[in-house]
């Protein structure tokens, strides 16, 4: 496959809901652990198996979790969950998780949910991802043109993502955009 990158940086932050409070921190205290959310599906390097040892995880989102848990005296926990249900867990069940670490953006769709983030603990670039023997993309700009059959560039994303808005807002009409829930879906086969 080849890789096109974009210039635009993006950041990732740990997603709480404003009902984050000092009620929460003492709950976290009082049962040793701190909950968070995220999908290994999205792989590394945030979180997935290792290669060594599957029933542990490895990756820096669970060293991040780690060095939190330790500063709050307490145990990281993780919970699996489906990236794009991960806002609603925690929003309407917040025994399950207390915060979202899994690669989530800063939006104003998160913020007019009612959730908050720290500051940015990853800063990334968008990758236009194509297949190898695919001559007709070579560059972002290849998506404002037609393919040889006529028809319109098909671009999957990650749904609900910064990549989604950029490749809508960016291209539009001149793409046939597919949005996936799960970050491997949209790769090409």
């Amino acid at each position: 496959m080849n890789a096109l990158c974009r210039s635009l940086p993006f950041a990732l932050f740990l997603i709480a809901t404003s009902a984050a409070s000092a009620d929460t921190l003492d709950a976290i205290r009082q049962r040793g652990t701190i909950r968070w959310g995220g999908d290994k599906e999205g792989g590394g390097p945030y979180i997935f198996e290792d290669p060594q040892n599957p029933q542990q995880l490895i990756g820096f989102e669970v060293e991040l979790m780690d060095r939190l848990a330790q500063r709050l005296g307490v145990k990281a926990e993780f919970q699996q969950a489906q990236w794009d249900t991960l806002p609603e867990l925690l929003k309407q069940r917040p025994d399950q998780i207390d915060i979202i670490v899994n690669g989530y953006e800063l939006t104003s769709q998160h913020l007019q949910q009612g959730m908050i983030a720290t500051l940015p603990y990853y800063v990334y670039e968008l990758q236009l991802i194509a297949r190898k023997d695919d001559t007709t993309l070579q560059s972002w700009e290849d998506l404002n043109k037609r393919r040889p059959d006529g028809s319109k560039p098909r671009v999957g994303m990650l749904s609900g993502t910064a990549a989604e808005k950029y490749v809508k807002e960016r291209f539009g009409a001149a793409v046939d955009p597919r949005s996936y829930n799960g970050t491997t879906d949209a790769l090409p086969r």
